[in-house]
């Protein structure tokens, strides 16, 4: 069975306290077959040149720099600028840090279902404060 890619999407706005934090978790996963997918919506911070030295030291980061067109225009723009959108699509936001297997828990899951062309999946998640202490678990219906 081939590897399906996936297409991370993240807007950034003012992001530096964390941002670093969250790329180095993304292009960390251990699932193999990523893309990340970054769209700044104007910020005034550091955020950008953190973006733009990750995206020089790695080729599965793409970065458009925009204008201020808040954070869902930015997020829909993200979507409809994925020129190759075969595979699947995950969200992030620019203050997670996600698990090392996140995405691979989550891919093993989607192909073993029964509809893996039509696919929604979540997880529950643990709420951190900003120097990254455990707060509590978010609980899945």
């Amino acid at each position: 069975m081939s590897i399906a890619k996936l297409h991370i999407l993240l807007s950034t706005y003012n992001g530096e306290s964390y941002l670093e934090e969250l790329l180095e978790s993304v292009l960390g996963q251990s699932y193999p077959s990523i893309r990340l997918h970054i769209r700044d919506d104007g910020s005034t911070d550091s955020t950008v040149s953190i973006l733009q030295r990750y995206q020089a030291e790695d080729e599965r980061i793409s970065v458009e720099l925009g204008s201020n067109i808040g954070i869902q225009a930015s997020c829909y723009g993200l979507r409809e600028g994925v020129v190759d959108s075969t595979g699947y699509f995950a969200f992030c936001d620019q203050d997670d840090i996600w698990d090392p297997k996140k995405l691979e828990v989550a891919m093993d899951k989607i192909q073993a279902s029964k509809r893996p062309d039509a696919a929604l999946y979540f997880s529950r998640l643990s709420c951190v404060d900003s120097r990254n202490q455990y707060l509590y678990d978010t609980v899945i219906p």
